[in-house]
């Protein structure tokens, strides 16, 4: 990332109660974002050069909206940054900017997983209709193998008979099968502590761990866009890592939480509240078929 320091006609930096990070001299492209200093919902309102066509916001390395505009509330209290990319017609990165904000309220415990063999029940999940939001500028990639799978079943706007999509691997000689992040994301939300009594038939142990997902993990792809990840054996990531499509190993499939046998249920939706990472399993806004993404 480069920023543009900006001077005027006499070469001195202009510094003027207001401005950002970034400056801009008069003979070059130019970005500057104006944010108030502390929000829940914050407008992030963009000026820039006449160069400037297109202008994306990225928080975390995704990206949460694009425009000279953006609107968002932001539920997690504590400071923000949010990145301004500015492009030009050919789509080539010309400036940038950072906005620098603080979201109010009292501050919270973040773990990096949830370890425990409670069972709950989170509430059945809403089929949603066509693809999820967020979801069409991302590239997807299948997160792991499987012998035969059972599809995705529910009727828009009512509660799903089957929330996911199941890759099952009943295939005893292949010892371990790595389940991979479907897309470019950072892990919300981590499950630990459900054990598993077998690997190839039904699991009596604590079948209601984690909600009936057992050991499993949340990934958020910005846009309010989610994947969940269940019945897993072994988790090796932790909330706020970074995943990358089809090369972030989240864990092994297993068959803890309510699972006859071995295999992943993934899950794609949408989710607009807040995640409490030290507390038990939660349930999306809405669900929909990973065959919409290609998956």
């Amino acid at each position: 990332m480069f920023l543009l320091l900006a001077c005027t006609s006499s070469g001195t930096p202009d510094v003027s109660p207001g401005r950002r990070s970034t400056l801009e001299w008069e003979d070059v492209p130019w970005l500057r974002v104006d944010v108030p200093a502390e929000c829940t919902t914050c407008t992030l309102s963009v000026e820039a050069a006449v160069d400037v066509v297109e202008v994306l916001f990225r928080q975390n390395g995704l990206v949460i909206g694009e425009g000279f505009e953006l609107t968002r509330t932001f539920t997690d209290p504590g400071p923000r940054e949010v990145f301004v990319e500015g492009r030009d017609a050919s789509g080539m990165l010309i400036a940038v900017d950072v906005a620098r904000f603080e979201v109010p309220g009292d501050s919270h415990e973040e773990c990096a997983a949830y370890d425990s063999a409670e069972q709950e029940w989170a509430p059945v999940q809403i089929a949603g209709a066509g693809r999820p939001g967020g979801s069409a500028s991302r590239s997807w990639h299948t997160p792991t193998a499987s012998t035969w799978q059972v599809g995705f079943s529910g009727t828009p706007g009512q509660a799903c008979e089957h929330e996911g999509v199941d890759f099952v691997h009943d295939d005893a000689s292949v010892e371990l099968v790595d389940v991979l992040g479907a897309a470019d994301g950072v892990v919300a939300y981590v499950r630990t502590g459900c054990r598993a009594s077998a690997t190839f038939s039904p699991n009596a142990s604590l079948p209601e761990c984690g909600s009936g997902w057992g050991n499993h993990v949340v990934v958020a792809h910005g846009d309010g866009l989610y994947t969940r990840y269940a019945h897993l054996d072994e988790v090796w990531i932790q909330t706020g890592d970074r995943v990358f499509g089809g090369l972030t190993m989240l864990g092994s499939m297993g068959n803890s939480g309510r699972s006859n046998v071995r295999h992943l249920h993934f899950e794609i939706g949408n989710y607009e509240g807040p995640v409490d990472t030290c507390g038990p399993a939660w349930s999306l806004d809405a669900v929909h078929d990973p065959v919409t993404v290609g998956l």
